[in-house]
C-alpha cells in the first residue's frame, strides 16, 4: 500500500510539472531549464511539481484514488492542521524530487522552493517505517549501471547536484540526501563500486562534511 501510494503521488506531481496549461508549472519548468536540466533528464528522475494550494494532493488522493487523508499523513505527505481539525499538503509550490530505491520504488520526496519564494530551501518527507533516509542514496537507481561499468562513484551533497551532474554526463553521481554519510549507505554503495570520489561543496562546511564522510 505504501509504495503504491507514493507512486500515485509521484504521478500526480509529474503531471502537474508537465501541464502546459498552467502558468505555475511553466515557472517550475523554466527553473529546471535555467539550471541546465533537460526534459529528458527531468523525466528520467521523475521530477515533478507540487502546485500552490493547501489540499491539491489530498483532494486528488481522496477523489481519484480513494486514499484517505490519514494514510497520506502517515506516509509523510501531509500534515495535521493546528488543533487537529483536518490535514493539509506538506509540499506546496515546490519542484519535487522523488527518492527512488534501487528496485525503482518511490519511497519519499524532497521539495525545493522556487527562486524568489519564501520558506526553507528544501523540505523532505518525514521518515516512516518504510523509509529511513540513512539507508538510501539519492540517484542510485539511475547511477548504478554507470557505476558498475566504470568501477567508481561520485558522491555529492544534494539532490540537485546529482541531477545537474547527470545532465552534464556524469551518470555516476549519487548523494546521501542531506544526512551524514552512514555505514548503511557506504555498504550499499560498495555493492556497485570499489572507489568513491567525494565532491561536496567547496566552502568550509563542505570541507568539514568531506572529512566526516571519509
Amino acid at each position: 500500500l505504501y509504495t503504491g501510494m507514493m507512486e500515485k503521488a509521484c504521478r500526480f506531481y509529474e503531471r502537474a510539472l508537465w501541464d502546459k496549461q498552467s502558468a505555475e508549472s511553466e515557472r517550475a519548468r523554466k527553473y529546471l531549464r535555467d539550471r541546465g536540466v533537460s526534459e529528458e533528464v527531468a523525466r528520467d528522475f521523475g521530477l515533478g511539481y507540487a502546485p500552490p494550494g493547501w489540499q491539491n494532493l489530498l483532494d486528488y488522493m481522496q477523489r481519484e484514488e480513494g486514499i484517505n487523508n490519514v494514510l497520506v499523513e502517515r506516509a509523510g505527505m501531509a500534515l495535521t492542521r493546528q488543533g487537529g481539525s483536518g490535514h493539509y499538503d506538506r509540499f506546496r509550490d515546490r519542484v519535487m524530487f522523488p527518492v527512488i530505491d534501487i528496485w525503482g520504488n518511490t519511497l519519499a520526496f524532497g521539495g525545493r522552493v522556487l527562486p524568489g519564494d519564501d520558506g526553507p530551501k528544501y523540505i523532505n518527507s518525514s521518515e516512516t517505517k518504510f523509509y529511513v533516509k540513512g539507508r538510501h542514496l539519492f540517484g542510485l537507481h539511475a547511477a548504478k549501471r554507470a557505476i558498475q561499468q566504470d568501477g567508481w562513484a561520485l558522491l555529492v551533497e544534494g539532490n540537485f547536484d546529482v541531477i545537474s551532474l547527470h545532465a552534464a554526463g556524469f551518470a555516476q553521481a549519487v548523494a546521501p540526501m542531506g544526512t551524514a554519510f552512514t555505514d548503511r549507505q557506504a555498504r550499499l554503495l560498495k555493492r556497485y563500486a570499489s572507489k568513491v570520489y567525494i565532491a561536496f561543496d567547496g566552502d568550509s562546511a563542505g570541507a568539514s562534511a568531506t572529512m566526516r564522510c571519509i
